[in-house]
């Protein structure tokens, strides 16, 4: 059985798609996929970068470390200097003053 080149190049484009979808699907993060997370309080507001005092760290960031935290990946809200936010970010901390991180999300945290 023979079958048309259309045939074969619309059954490889087909699948081309489906495997890219599938690729898209497993490696899009969403906020539950941050390798590490900490609260804070922002002390400090720079354009779309903000210095957030942490108040309950983890292994890689303690409480009272200063880090900077990259405000531009929630454009929905609009953070003030004294705002408790959880921040999820890769992991990675570069050791500086204020420390650094790659900021995958942020969140307002509500007063209660």
């Amino acid at each position: 059985m023979k079958l048309k080149k259309s045939t074969v190049i619309g059954v490889l484009v087909g699948l081309f798609v489906v495997l890219l979808s599938i690729s898209l699907i497993v490696c899009s993060t969403s906020d539950n996929q941050a390798k590490a997370v900490f609260k804070g309080a922002i002390t400090e507001i720079y354009d779309q970068t903000a210095v957030v005092s942490v108040v309950e760290g983890n292994t890689s960031i303690s409480s009272g470390t200063n880090v900077s935290v990259n405000l531009s990946v929630n454009k929905d809200t609009l953070f003030k200097i004294g705002d408790k936010v959880m921040v999820g970010y890769d992991g990675y901390v570069m050791e500086s003053s204020p420390a650094q991180i790659n900021t995958e999300y942020v969140k307002l945290l509500e007063d209660k």
